[in-house]
C-alpha cells in the first residue's frame, strides 16, 4: 500500500484505478506482490497453512463456521477487488517477478494450496480439522482460477465462493451438533451417529456431497464452472489439478457419510439436536439445494459484479454456458418420487416400495405421452430405462419384504434411475453430464453399500471411485469441447469439432470415449476393479448389469452422433473400413469378451458368475456399434435391448436362490429344479438365449453381428464373438448344473418357489424375450427408424420378416417348427406310457456304497477341472 501511495500520491482506490497506467512495472509487481502475499496469509496459502488451521477447528462450531464458510474468502475478496477492481484484470499479465507474471503466481499458490489441503484433510482423522484443511484446499482452487484473469473466472470464482461458503457452513454447523451431543471429535467415532440423528447428520452428509461436486448441489455447478473456466482459457492442466483434488476429496467426505449412516451405532441414546440448530442447518440445507438446481438465480446476482470488472479492461470475456439442469416432467416425477419414497418410508417401508413401483411406471407414461420431445434413441432408451426399472423395484418389494432401510434402498435406486432418465432427455453437454454424473455417483453407492457388510462397504467404495475416475475423463472432455465451440450445446460442439485440428480435437474426444468404455468396464485388465461389486443387492446388481451399464454404448451413439457422427470419427485417420477410435473400442470389445466370458466360466460366485458375464456381452453390443455397418449397429442396440431383459433375468433368478437359501457360493447349491420350477425355467430360457442358441432372442442379435463382421472382413473380431458365445454356453451350464440339477444338498432340500412378488416381473420379461425371438421386427423397425436419424444407413427389416443380411432366417418359422416336434414327442410320450409319470433313476456309484447322496452332487469346483485349470495357466500364468 505504501509503494502505491508513492507511485499514485494517494490511498483513494478510484484515484489509484486512474493512475494504474503510470505504475513503474518494477514497483507495481512489489506493490501487487505485498498485497498477495497479504491475502495468501488470510485465504491460508501454503506455506503459511501449516499453522493456519490448528487454531481454527478449536473455536465453537458456531464461529467455526463461518471462519471456514466467510471469513477464508478475505482473501479472495482482497484479490478480486486488488486484481480485477482497482488494477484491471491485466495487471496479472503487466507486472511480473523475475519473469512470472502475478497471474501465474496466483494460480500456482492456489494450486499448491489446493493439493495440500485436500492430502492433508486425507490424512486426518479429527473430524473438524478435517473440515479445516478441505477449505483451504476449496479456496485454493477458488484462486488458483482467479489468477486466469477472465470474465469466466472471476464468476467461476464469485459462484464458487458464495456456494462454498453455504456448503461448508452447513457441513460445520452438522458436525458441531454431533459433537455437542456426544463429544465426539474423531471421526471413528461418529460411527452410526445417523441412526440417531438422521435430519442432523442428513445434512452433514448432503453438505459432504456437494463439497465433493456432485449433483443436483451446488458445488457441482460452481465446480463445473471453475473447470471450464480454466479449460477455457487454455490451462488444461489447471483443469485436471482441480478434477485431481476433487478425486482426494472423494476419500475423506465419502468416508464421513459412509460412517454416518452405514455403520451400526453403539452408543448411547442420543437426543436430535435442538431446533434452532435444525432451523439454521436446513435453511441452508434449502440453499444448497437451489444452487443446484437454479443456480440462475445466484448467477442473476454475480453477474453485474463481473460486467463491473470487465468494465476496468484488460478482462478476456467468453459466453457464460448454460449452468442449468433441464428436469422434463418424467424426470421430476421420478426425482420428486424418491424423495417421497423416503419420507414415506419412516412410516410405512411396503407403502414407500409400492410408491417407486409407482413413480416409475407414471414417468413411464409421460415418456409415451412426450415421446415427440425426444429422439428415437433416446426416447426408445428412457422408455425400457422406466419399464424395467418399474420392474426392478416391484421385485425389490419381495426381496427386501424383510430387510432393513428399506426405503433408503428404494429412494437411492429411484433417484439413480432419475439419472439415466435425464442422461437420456438431456439436449446439452452440461445436461449429459451432470445426469451421468447423478446416475453413476452417490445414489448408485448408497444402493450399492445398503447391506452395510464390510466387504459391499470397501467394493463399494472401490466401484465409486472407478466411476469417478471415469466421469472426471469425461468432466474434462466435455470442459475442453465446450471452450473450443463457446458453448454446451450439441450443435455448437460440432461445429467446433468439425473446424479444429484433428491434433488437438483428438484429446477431448478421447477422454469423452475413454470415459464412456470405462463404465462399460470394457478394458481387459483388472475388470475385478471396474466391475460392480456382487455384495450389492441382487435387484439393483441386475439392474446395473442390465440397464445402467448400457448407458456407455447409448452415450457413445447419442454424444457422437449429436455432433457429427463417423465423419467426425473418421478424421482421425482409418483402419480399413473403420476410423481409429472405432477401431479401437471394436479391438477393446472383442479382447474383453473372450477375457471376461472365460473368467466368467471359472466363477463359482453366484454373482460373480453373472457380473463377468455381463462385461463380456457388453463387448457384444460395443463391437456391433463399432463396426458402423447397417448390420452391425442393429445389432449392436438388437443386443443391448435382449441383453437388458435376459441379464436381468438371470440375476432377479440368482435373487430368488439367494433369498430362500442366503447362499453366495453355487457350491452350496444343487437340485432346486423340483423345488422351485419356475426360477429354473426362467433361468434356463435366459441362460440359453444369452449363449445364443437360435431360436431364441438372444441368437438373433448375435447372428447379425457375426455377419457384419465377417461381411466386413473383420474375422478375427466375429471369431472372438463366437468363441465367447461358447465360454458364455460353458458358464450358463456350469450354473444351471450346479444349482437346479443332481442330488439336493441338506440346505436345498425343503426350499419353496420365491413368491409372487418376485416372479411376476419375470414372467413378464420372459413372456417379451419370447415375443421378441419370435418377432425380432418388433425390435429391428424402430432400430432402423433410429440409425435413419443418426444418419447411418438403416438395417432393412419388417415386423414378421425374417433376419437382415446375407442368410437371413425367420426365428418364428423356426420356432413354430420346433414348437409343433416338441408337441409331437409330447404326445408321443403320453400316448406310449400311458402318463407322463416321474421316473425314478438309479445313481451309478461304481460299487461304492458309503458315499451320503448329498456328496453325490458334482458342484461348480469341480464340473469343469480340466477346462478350469487350461484357462487359469492363460489368464493367470504365475497362480497357475
Amino acid at each position: 500500500i505504501l509503494v502505491l501511495h508513492a507511485e499514485t500520491g494517494s490511498l483513494d482506490m478510484l484515484a489509484v484505478a486512474e493512475r494504474v497506467g503510470g505504475i513503474a512495472p518494477a514497483a507495481g509487481a512489489v506493490a501487487l506482490a505485498g498485497l498477495l502475499a497479504g491475502f495468501a496469509v488470510k485465504a491460508g496459502f501454503v506455506p503459511v497453512q501449516q499453522w493456519l488451521p490448528l487454531a481454527h477447528p478449536a473455536a465453537p462450531s458456531p464461529i467455526s463456521a463461518p471462519l471456514s464458510g466467510i471469513l477464508t474468502k478475505a482473501g479472495v475478496f482482497g484479490i478480486l477487488k486488488v486484481f480485477y477492481v482497482v488494477f484491471g484484470a491485466a495487471a496479472l499479465t503487466r507486472f511480473e517477478i523475475s519473469g512470472v507474471g502475478l497471474g501465474v503466481a496466483v494460480s500456482v499458490l492456489g494450486g499448491l494450496t489446493l493439493v495440500y489441503g485436500e492430502i492433508q484433510a486425507f490424512r486426518e482423522r479429527e473430524v473438524k480439522r478435517m473440515l479445516a484443511y478441505s477449505t483451504l484446499a476449496q479456496v485454493g482452487e477458488i484462486t488458483a482460477v482467479l489468477g486466469l484473469g477472465t470474465s469466466l473466472a472471476a464468476t467461476a470464482a464469485l459462484l464458487h465462493s458464495v456456494n462454498h461458503a453455504a456448503m461448508k457452513s452447513l457441513l460445520f454447523l452438522a458436525v458441531g451438533a454431533l459433537i455437542y451431543r456426544t463429544g465426539k471429535r474423531r471421526i471413528s467415532e461418529l460411527a452410526g451417529l445417523g441412526r440417531a440423528m438422521p435430519v442432523t447428520a442428513g445434512c452433514a452428509v448432503l453438505a459432504a456431497l456437494a463439497l465433493m461436486g456432485l449433483p443436483p448441489f451446488s458445488g457441482f455447478v460452481s465446480k463445473f464452472l471453475l473447470v471450464y473456466a480454466a479449460a477455457d482459457a487454455g490451462h488444461p492442466l489447471l483443469a485436471a489439478t482441480i478434477l485431481g483434488g476433487g478425486l482426494i476429496g472423494c476419500f475423506y467426505y465419502l468416508r464421513l457419510a459412509r460412517l454416518l449412516f452405514f455403520h451400526p451405532y453403539e452408543g448411547p441414546a442420543v437426543a436430535e439436536a435442538p431446533a434452532a440448530m435444525l432451523a439454521a442447518m436446513l435453511l441452508l440445507a434449502v440453499a444448497v439445494v437451489i444452487g443446484g438446481v437454479a443456480p440462475e438465480i445466484e448467477l442473476a446476482w454475480i453477474a453485474p459484479a463481473v460486467a463491473e470488472m470487465t468494465a476496468r479492461g484488460g478482462m478476456a470475456v467468453a459466453a457464460l454456458p448454460n449452468l442449468t439442469l433441464a428436469w422434463p416432467p418424467e424426470v421430476l416425477v421420478a426425482a420428486l418420487g424418491a424423495v417421497a419414497v423416503f419420507a414415506v418410508g419412516r412410516a410405512s417401508a411396503a407403502w414407500a416400495g409400492r410408491l417407486a413401483v409407482a413413480a416409475l411406471a407414471l414417468a413411464a407414461c409421460l415418456i409415451l405421452i412426450r415421446s415427440a420431445e425426444y429422439d428415437r434413441l433416446s426416447f426408445w432408451f428412457a422408455l425400457l430405462v422406466a419399464v424395467v426399472g418399474a420392474g426392478n423395484l416391484a421385485y425389490t418389494t419381495g426381496y427386501l419384504a424383510h430387510g432393513h432401510a428399506r426405503a433408503r434402498f428404494s429412494a437411492s435406486f429411484l433417484l439413480m434411475i432419475t439419472g439415466l432418465l435425464g442422461l437420456a432427455a438431456s439436449r446439452d453437454a452440461f445436461g449429459f453430464f451432470g445426469f451421468w454424473e447423478l446416475m453413476s455417483s452417490w445414489p448408485l453407492y448408497f444402493a450399492i453399500i445398503h447391506e452395510e457388510t464390510d466387504t459391499a462397504r470397501r467394493e463399494g467404495f472401490k466401484y465409486f471411485l472407478f466411476n469417478t475416475i471415469g466421469a472426471s475423463l469425461m468432466f474434462l472432455g466435455v470442459a475442453l469441447l465446450g471452450a473450443r465451440a463457446g458453448g454446451l450445446g450439441f450443435a455448437a460442439i460440432g461445429d467446433a469439432l468439425a473446424a479444429a485440428p484433428v491434433a488437438w480435437a483428438a484429446w477431448p474426444i478421447g477422454l469423452l470415449l475413454l470415459g464412456m468404455v470405462m463404465k462399460a468396464a470394457q478394458l481387459p485388465l483388472r475388470i475385478d476393479v471396474q466391475m460392480h461389486p456382487a455384495a450389492a443387492p441382487t435387484p439393483v446388481s441386475g439392474y446395473i448389469s442390465a440397464v445402467l451399464l448400457k448407458c456407455a454404448p447409448f452415450g457413445i451413439l447419442k454424444f457422437v452422433g449429436a455432433v457429427g457422427g463417423a465423419a467426425l470419427l473418421a478424421r482421425f485417420g482409418t483402419l480399413g473400413d473403420l476410423s481409429l477410435p472405432m477401431t479401437a473400442i471394436a479391438a477393446i470389445a472383442a479382447a474383453t469378451i473372450l477375457y471376461a466370458g472365460a473368467q466368467a466360466m471359472l466363477q463359482n460366485g453366484i454373482k460373480l458368475l453373472l457380473i463377468y458375464s455381463t462385461v463380456s456381452q457388453l463387448g457384444y453390443i460395443l463391437l456391433g456399434l463399432a463396426l458402423g455397418s447397417d448390420l452391425g449397429v442393429a445389432g449392436g442396440l438388437m443386443h443391448l435391448v435382449n441383453h437388458m431383459l435376459l441379464k436381468n433375468l438371470l440375476f432377479l433368478g440368482a435373487g430368488c436362490i439367494m433369498a430362500r437359501l442366503h447362499a453366495t457360493s453355487l457350491d452350496e447349491l444343487g437340485g432346486l429344479a423340483r423345488r422351485m420350477p419356475v426360477t429354473f425355467g426362467i433361468f434356463l430360457f435366459a441362460g440359453l438365449s444369452l449363449a445364443g442358441l437360435p431360436p431364441l432372442n438372444g441368437f438373433s442379435s448375435k447372428w447379425l453381428i457375426f455377419v457384419a463382421a465377417f461381411d466386413a472382413g473383420h474375422y478375427l473380431l466375429g471369431i472372438a464373438a463366437m468363441v465367447g458365445s461358447l465360454l458364455t454356453l460353458a458358464a450358463v451350464l456350469k450354473f444351471v448344473h450346479s444349482a437346479f440339477l443332481g442330488t439336493p444338498s441338506e440346505a436345498t432340500a425343503e426350499v419353496r418357489e420365491a413368491p409372487p412378488a418376485m416372479l411376476a416381473p419375470m414372467v413378464l420379461m420372459t413372456a417379451a424375450c419370447v415375443v421378441f425371438g419370435m418377432m425380432p421386427g418388433l425390435l429391428l423397425v424402430p432400430i432402423a427408424a433410429i440409425q435413419t436419424e443418426l444418419g447411418l444407413p438403416p438395417v432393412a427389416a419388417t415386423l414378421t420378416g425374417a433376419l437382415p443380411g446375407a442368410g437371413g432366417w425367420s426365428p418364428m418359422a423356426l420356432t413354430l417348427t420346433l414348437l409343433a416336434f416338441t408337441a409331437l414327442a409330447g404326445l408321443y410320450l403320453r400316448a406310449g406310457r400311458g402318463g407322463c409319470a416321474a421316473l425314478g433313476v438309479h445313481l451309478h456309484g461304481c460299487g461304492v456304497d458309503d458315499i451320503p447322496a448329498g456328496a453325490m452332487h458334482v458342484n461348480a469346483s469341480n464340473l469343469f477341472e480340466s477346462a478350469d485349470r487350461a484357462i487359469r495357466l492363460v489368464l493367470q500364468p504365475k497362480s497357475g
